[in-house]
């Protein structure tokens, strides 16, 4: 069985957020780890030390895609770390 096929059914059991939805959000987080490993290679723990309001927890829950509750501010702060970053870039890479 495919590791995000058992994320996504595991999610889609426990909440009602839409196929389409939890998509983009696996794919936003992706990038977003993209960026930490490869812009700064900080752990998710030592990114949320640098960036002001936004913890570990978060960081891997925006990561990971899981659709669990985090807010637009956080996603925010976290692309805004990276400087010359656009939403619009991100949202290429991944697809959206």
């Amino acid at each position: 069985m495919d590791f995000f096929y058992f994320c996504r059914k595991s999610i889609l059991m426990g909440n009602d957020i839409e196929p389409e939805i939890l998509d983009a959000l696996m794919k936003i987080g992706g990038q977003v780890k993209i960026l930490r490993t490869t812009k700064t290679d900080l752990s998710s723990k030592e990114l949320a030390k640098e960036i002001e309001g936004v913890s570990k927890n978060t960081i891997l829950r925006i990561e990971q895609g899981t659709g669990e509750n985090y807010n637009i501010v956080s996603l925010l702060k976290i692309l805004y770390y990276y400087p010359g970053l656009r939403l619009s870039t991100l949202f290429k890479k991944a697809g959206l």
